[in-house]
């Protein structure tokens, strides 16, 4: 069975290969996917993608979504939890296929109806 761990970090998302102790490349060569997301109304671009554009569009660059996990708006029409999940389906995508069980490490700050967010 082939397990991951995903830890969920406002800072970047890292994950492991459950039994293993080195992280998955992400991002290409990166070990981590940054907490970032390029909102306009042409596209929405999560992780290093994003965060190489923060310094050049910074008005369309949110990375407060997962600390701030929940329905408030965020940009362009989407709330902080749709900005998450779009970030976590670009992280699967690098996973690899045959992923049996995702196992989720959550900040310790996280509220119940955060948790509700990311569940669902």
């Amino acid at each position: 069975m082939t397990e991951r761990i995903v830890d969920l970090n406002d800072v970047g998302i890292r994950v492991v290969q459950r039994g293993s102790d080195r992280l998955l490349a992400l991002e290409g060569i990166e070990d981590e996917s940054p907490g970032y997301a390029l909102v306009t109304r042409e596209r929405l671009v999560t992780g290093l993608a994003a965060y190489r554009q923060a310094l050049l569009q910074p008005l369309d660059v949110q990375n407060r979504f997962w600390d701030q996990l929940g329905a408030d708006p965020a940009a362009e029409g989407l709330n902080q939890a749709e900005l998450a999940f779009a970030h976590l389906k670009h992280i699967w995508a690098q996973m690899g296929a045959g992923v049996d069980r995702v196992w989720i490490v959550v900040p310790a700050i996280y509220e119940p109806f955060q948790l509700g967010m990311l569940h669902g």
